[in-house]
């Protein structure tokens, strides 16, 4: 079973290389595994739009799923909290970069409001 957070940002994806750079300016480095159930090239960007991707933070694994209700972002229910962090951190990121709130346990929250709940 997973946890995830919602990015509720129902337009056209983000360029995967624009919350790329974001993360990477933080220290953080995002790479590509799969697009849609196809193995994919650490640095490569979807070709259009997408339906999920598997992407990779240093050794963790994270989905993302787009639907009608925004960007899901799931990780392992059994993640610890390194993982967490990292996880955690994508979603600020993907919210940062669309503009879009993130619906969360705590409720609808803006970008900000969650990257003040992240750890330091």
């Amino acid at each position: 079973m997973g946890i995830e957070y919602v990015v509720l940002h129902e337009a056209a994806p983000p360029s995967l290389s624009t919350v790329r750079q974001l993360l990477a300016d933080h220290g953080i480095a995002l790479q590509t595994r799969m697009i849609d159930g196809e193995l994919a090239f650490p640095d490569e960007e979807p070709k259009g739009p997408w339906s999920e991707l598997r992407v990779a933070i240093q050794k963790n694994m994270i989905t993302l799923r787009r639907d009608a209700h925004g960007i899901h972002v799931l990780t392992w229910g059994n993640a610890d909290d390194a993982m967490q962090e990292v996880w955690r951190r994508l979603v600020w990121a993907l919210a940062e970069v669309t503009g879009a709130p993130i619906a969360s346990p705590m409720g609808q929250q803006s970008a900000e409001e969650f990257r003040r709940s992240l750890h330091p």
